[in-house]
């Protein structure tokens, strides 16, 4: 089997038989070269120009690999060996449920080694990452893809380049937006925004609180959110603060963030 003779789509289905029953897919060649083939053929799948269809079989073909715990050790270096980082890194004008599924691979990769977390630095995953945080996504597509900047954002260079890209106004109005419902959106934004005041020091911090950012976040502290997000909250309030921007630090005074901290707090020492 080939990647440029096989039927769109076709790789995709290998993935999962590869993964769930081996013995069934050439059953002549090894394990090794049976992942081989079928994460080849996805990558192709993936490329410009194939069927929307056959993009999102083989994004989500890849991600169903990466959370399969039986499946070939070391394979989110297998599946970056065949270049399937570019691949999906699918270009703004495809569809929003495409893009999604490709974020979502993009998630479990980054969480994998720091070479690899800078391997998708370095493919220009930043650049493509930042418009799926905009308003118009979907909500499961932008906390897929703040999911996936959190886990970048230790990387060098990483912080810049999601500033560069004009992530702020977009993460700004995710957490404006937050809601008790959107518990996994909002977390994955405070993270990334301590990654960022983290690895970007005082001058991200500083436009963060100038964007609105800190006024944004502070009602996240209150009572009616539940406990995970007034944590993430305030260990993202803490690093913005310890960064040493005098800029957060007006900001925090200025939108009454210590009375909601003290409540905070107490309330974690009865826990």
């Amino acid at each position: 089997m080939h990647a440029s003779t096989a039927l769109p789509g076709a790789y995709s289905e290998l993935v999962v038989l590869t993964a769930s029953c081996p013995q069934l897919v050439n059953p002549r060649a090894s394990t090794d070269q049976r992942y081989d083939i079928a994460l080849e053929g996805c990558v192709h799948d993936l490329e410009p120009g194939m069927p929307a269809g056959v993009q999102e079989a083989a994004a989500t073909a890849l991600r169903s690999l990466m959370d399969d715990e039986n499946a070939r050790p070391g394979i989110a270096d297998v599946i970056t060996s065949v270049g399937a980082i570019p691949s999906l890194l699918l270009e703004p004008d495809v569809l929003h449920f495409v893009q999604h599924a490709a974020a979502s691979t993009l998630v479990n990769l980054s969480c994998e080694s720091a070479a690899l977390k800078a391997a998708i630095v370095a493919s220009d995953a930043i650049r493509l990452l930042v418009p799926l945080l905009q308003g118009h996504h979907p909500v499961g597509a932008r906390s897929t893809s703040a999911s996936a900047l959190r886990n970048l954002a230790t990387v060098p260079r990483a912080a810049a380049a999601i500033m560069a890209a004009g992530a702020l106004p977009s993460l700004v109005s995710l957490l404006g937006g937050a809601s008790s419902a959107g518990v996994q959106k909002t977390v994955a934004v405070c993270c990334l925004l301590k990654n960022l005041a983290q690895s970007g020091g005082s001058s991200v911090a500083s436009c963060f609180a100038t964007a609105g950012g800190i006024h944004a976040m502070v009602p996240l502290l209150g009572p009616g959110y539940p406990v995970m997000v007034q944590e993430e909250a305030a260990v993202a309030l803490g690093a913005l603060c310890s960064s040493g921007s005098t800029e957060v630090k007006a900001a925090l005074f200025a939108s009454g963030a210590a009375p909601l901290m003290n409540q905070l707090c107490a309330k974690m020492l009865r826990a």
